[in-house]
């Protein structure tokens, strides 16, 4: 017997309704899958039917909770914004490497190679990997991050820098 629910919840106090309904499900599923803090009553409409409806939400505090996330500046814009300086800034200092190469393109690679390379990895270790294992993966690879870029910032000051040893590796 299929059972058809219908959720009717207002958005924000205006009177727009968000209608879900769902077939072969039974209501109680559904409240507990998608309106978990909502209370609600069930009423039959007929023999083979049945409709879950929930009620319009009051308090303002309430609504808020369910409906808006709170805004975190730490998270999101301002990092997204930072990755992306980086990821330009690469776009310029890598030809600038190839074609004019100075001691401050070098010292500008051996930064935002290690740091742009960290960003990237870290994101697809706290994606992909078994959970239990990114706490320790991910301070490993902070912590290849970091020698990597006092390593290059050696080779930088006490050799012949990034470009140089490049072309030196290339011409062997």
């Amino acid at each position: 017997m299929a059972t058809r629910s219908l959720f009717r919840l207002t958005c924000h106090g205006s009177n727009k309704y968000l209608i879900i309904r769902a077939l072969n499900t039974t209501p109680r599923t559904l409240s507990r899958e998608i309106l978990p803090t909502i209370t609600a009553r069930k009423s039959i409409t007929s023999k083979n039917e049945k409709a879950f409806h929930t009620t319009a939400l009051t308090s303002q505090a309430t609504t808020k909770e369910l409906f808006e996330l709170p805004k975190n500046k730490k998270e999101g814009a301002s990092h997204w914004m930072t990755e992306r300086v980086v990821a330009v800034a690469l776009l310029g200092a890598i030809p600038a490497a190839v074609f004019y190469p100075t001691p401050l393109v070098d010292h500008c690679l051996s930064v935002l190679l290690p740091l742009h390379a960290y960003w990237g990895v870290n994101a697809i270790i706290g994606d992909y990997l078994y959970r239990p294992l990114v706490p320790v993966t991910k301070l490993g690879w902070a912590v290849t991050c970091v020698l990597t870029g006092a390593g290059l910032i050696y080779l930088n000051i006490y050799d012949v820098g990034i470009v140089k040893f490049c072309q030196m590796v290339l011409n062997l």
